[in-house]
């Protein structure tokens, strides 16, 4: 699954309690889900692919490009409608 978070705070590993919880732990998380970390294949299953911040009086923005091992669910998600 591909899911949009927006956590509101910013509360440590939030995202990752909050899913793991409803019982969707993100892959290869080793404290939140059933990742190990001698798993041959470690790339994590979480992503900040857009930040949005304020510091001090100005608003700042960051986009990362999606990691390659995300291309396929990207491309999967974009043919379907949220």
């Amino acid at each position: 699954s591909l899911l949009k978070a927006i956590p509101r705070t910013g509360r440590t590993n939030q995202i990752r309690v909050h899913i793991a919880d409803c019982g969707l732990p993100i892959i290869n998380d080793v404290m939140y889900g059933s990742g190990s970390k001698d798993e041959q294949e470690a790339e994590t299953g979480l992503h900040a692919h857009h930040l949005r911040f304020h510091l001090f009086d100005r608003e700042m923005q960051i986009t990362a490009p999606w990691p390659p091992h995300f291309q396929p669910y990207v491309e999967r998600a974009a043919k379907s409608e949220f």
